[in-house]
């Protein structure tokens, strides 16, 4: 017991010196800490092994749990080691199987305690002799759920890095003018460009985008993790998106910590549309469409956040308006400034067991389309995803393609 803790205290105060060094709070830490401290207690301690294989076992255990301040470390170094992608993506896997070991464990630990509990009460405190026997609970320990978690991290691994689905739409607006009646927008989100989500993942989204031949092309933030001297070569592929009302974007969280003052300049070299509080007029068919972008809620801490009435100085009366803004949560204060809005951020949730976080921190937006008011808002699930979190199940990596219809 002793060794453990001793192990774990060592661990905790490597990921603090690690969350300094990276700028970030202790609250990861903190979190990915007890992640490995039930491992440690409940996964690998009862192990029926040597000395030496327990310890072997705790090194990717250490490594999985504290993934992500290891990759926010990396992300925030200006110049790093080339030929990342393959390590980064092995520690992506062990991270996945890591944690799901952890909520197995903790699942089936609370499963095992209300089983006992209600023996004890059906039985009025007699002796519960109906446990599991020992061989059972080795394999319920170590096998089935290692084996479990091994096989739903590598799905939820593969499905992360792997190429976004085409998601179709079709989103009734009551206010759309007739002659927009069959607009097709494409919306990507959440690209999160690293040394995980590179330059061939990039042009592969660019070619699927640009074969929906859609009308207009949007992004709403989160494109980058890292500097620009690391990462320029492989955005650049977004440069070669083509639509008739062409492309335009918000920016994200993300940008924000990755220096949006180095960014923003690269983003518009590519011919990125990036409307930061600011607002752009087109004319489709003889309608004035005004498409609407706002700054990161994040930005606030600078005095700069996301100012709607801002964004709409010198806009026309009427039309039809388009928002675009990184989180979802405020939709319901956007109601009187835009007919359409289209947000990001959330992943979905990624998994099951967090949906419900994700779900309440957004306000309960969470994916797809929702009514809010007068106002249809759709939140995209990530087109790529969080190199400190490259784990998906159940919910898929998204290219909107979304058709606007009038009303029947």
């Amino acid at each position: 017991m002793i060794d453990t803790f001793l192990a774990w205290a060592q661990a905790f105060m490597l990921q603090v010196a690690l969350a300094v060094r990276s700028g970030r709070s202790l609250a990861v830490p903190a979190v990915s800490s007890l992640f490995f401290l039930y491992v440690l207690l409940r996964g690998i301690r009862p192990l029926s092994a040597s000395r030496f294989w327990k310890v072997v076992s705790v090194i990717p255990a250490f490594l999985g749990a504290f993934h992500i301040l290891i990759y926010l470390s990396l992300s925030r170094m200006d110049m790093r080691p080339d030929g990342l992608q393959t390590p980064l993506t092995i520690l992506s896997f062990i991270s996945a199987v890591v944690i799901l070991w952890a909520l197995l464990l903790i699942c089936r630990d609370i499963c095992l305690a209300c089983r006992v509990l209600l023996r004890r009460l059906v039985r009025r405190g007699k002796a519960d002799n109906t446990l599991p026997d020992p061989a059972r609970r080795q394999f319920l320990l170590n096998g089935g759920l290692l084996l479990s978690a091994g096989v739903m991290g590598g799905l939820g691994a593969r499905n992360a890095l792997g190429a976004p689905k085409i998601i179709p739409s079709v989103i009734t607006v009551p206010r759309l003018p007739s002659s927009l009646d069959g607009l097709r927008i494409v919306q990507l989100s959440d690209l999160h460009v690293s040394d995980v989500i590179t330059r061939a993942w990039v042009r592969d989204v660019v070619e699927k985008v640009n074969a929906l031949q859609p009308d207009l092309i949007t992004l709403t933030g989160d494109f980058v993790d890292g500097h620009p001297r690391e990462l320029m070569k492989d955005i650049e592929p977004l440069a070669d998106l083509r639509a008739p009302c062409g492309v335009h974007a918000c920016t994200g969280n993300h940008d924000f910590y990755s220096g949006l003052k180095d960014w923003l300049p690269r983003f518009r070299e590519l011919g990125l549309g990036v409307l930061r509080n600011e607002h752009v007029v087109l004319d489709v068919k003889g309608t004035p469409l005004t498409i609407i972008g706002l700054h990161d809620l994040n930005e606030r801490v600078r005095g700069q956040g996301p100012n709607p009435v801002q964004a709409l100085k010198g806009a026309p009366e009427g039309g039809f308006r388009i928002l675009l803004e990184h989180h979802p949560q405020e939709a319901p204060k956007r109601t009187p400034f835009a007919d359409l809005m289209l947000c990001g951020h959330t992943h979905g949730g990624q998994l099951p067991l967090l949906a419900p976080l994700v779900r309440r921190a957004n306000n309960g937006f969470i994916a797809g389309s929702y009514h809010v008011g007068d106002m249809r808002l759709y939140v995209n699930r990530g087109t790529g995803v969080w190199g400190g979190l490259p784990l998906r199940l159940g919910v898929p990596a998204e290219i909107s393609l979304l058709t606007l219809r009038r009303p029947a």
